[in-house]
């Protein structure tokens, strides 16, 4: 199996979780409790928006569980979805492939402000990337806007985002970072 299935493999686990208290507790206390674990151990705090400390909490899950080194990569990431980009632009790792790898992370921007959004990569048709994201809400009526679902409906969930790195007003695609 390739790290990029495994990092789909780890981040599927918590397809459909669904948020109880914003940013910090969730529906099904079982794979609540592992998914908080899994962030926690990234350096994630209750009440902070924690998309970028799913994708690297998957990530060190997914590197690990298949014996592969994570430390380099993890000096990188943190719960930080626009230092996490800067950190790796700033070590000189390319972050727009011609080709998105499955398992990767998407690094959105919104507008030109220090926020942003972060997912895994699950499949790349040309056009558009198919994602699964944590705290973003189900079936965004405008998925260019859409991040942060709030109690009762956010959590993870399936999207399907446009591969644009066009800069816009709302989340734009900033990068993308392919499996190592």
């Amino acid at each position: 199996m390739s790290i990029g299935s495994s990092i789909v493999g780890v981040a599927d686990d918590f397809e459909g979780l669904v948020e109880l208290k914003s940013n910090a507790s969730w529906r099904d206390a079982a794979r609540g409790a592992k998914f908080k674990e899994m962030i926690k151990r990234v350096g994630h705090e209750d009440g902070w928006a924690y998309c970028m400390s799913f994708c690297e909490g998957v990530w060190r899950v997914a590197y690990e569980e298949a014996g592969k080194d994570f430390s380099v990569i993890g000096k990188m990431l943190n719960p930080s979805v626009m230092s996490s980009y800067n950190n790796l632009k700033n070590a000189g790792i390319s972050l727009r492939p011609a080709v998105p790898m499955e398992g990767a992370i998407f690094f959105m921007q919104s507008g030109a402000s220090g926020n942003g959004h972060a997912g895994i990569v699950t499949g790349f048709d040309g056009k558009f990337l198919s994602t699964i994201e944590a705290n973003t809400s189900p079936n965004p009526k405008d998925a260019a806007q859409d991040r942060d679902g709030g109690a009762g409906t956010g959590g993870v969930w399936r999207k399907r985002r446009s591969y644009d790195f066009t800069k816009r007003t709302g989340l734009w695609l900033k990068g993308i970072l392919n499996p190592l």
